[in-house]
């Protein structure tokens, strides 16, 4: 029974925590999902908080990164057991500018090439 008793000397205490991956680039409405690692393997308290300093950008809940508009954002995994940190660095862009991108360019290339038959209408597409 003693052997499964826990002195408060007996405590392992987290000594670093790391975040994978470090950074992000994502379209905005698009997930991704962060893991922490704390350690050491054998610390006590693994538990973690998630937040980001541009919920604007991006939010975080659990390690689930959702874009939510244009710009950065740093994502922070902090311990609970010594308040160790470490942060992904999220970029989103636009999902409408680049749809829109493609979009125009193979619009643009078709109803051109039927008008000239070949030369811009299809270079504009593929460019």
């Amino acid at each position: 029974m003693i052997a499964s008793c826990k002195d408060s000397d007996d405590t392992v205490a987290v000594s670093g925590v790391t975040v994978e991956p470090t950074s992000l680039s994502l379209v905005a409405d698009e997930t991704s999902t962060l893991v922490a690692t704390v350690s050491p393997d054998d610390a006590d308290d693994k538990t973690v908080t998630w937040s980001s300093d541009n919920t604007e950008v991006a939010t975080v809940t659990s390690g689930v990164v959702t874009a939510v508009s244009t710009g950065t954002a740093t994502i922070t995994v902090t311990t609970t057991d010594g308040a160790k940190t470490a942060v992904c660095e999220v970029t989103v862009s636009d999902a409408e500018n680049d749809d829109e991108g493609e979009g125009e360019g193979d619009e643009e290339g078709e109803g051109e090439g039927d008008e000239d038959e070949e030369g811009e209408g299809e270079g504009e597409g593929e460019v």
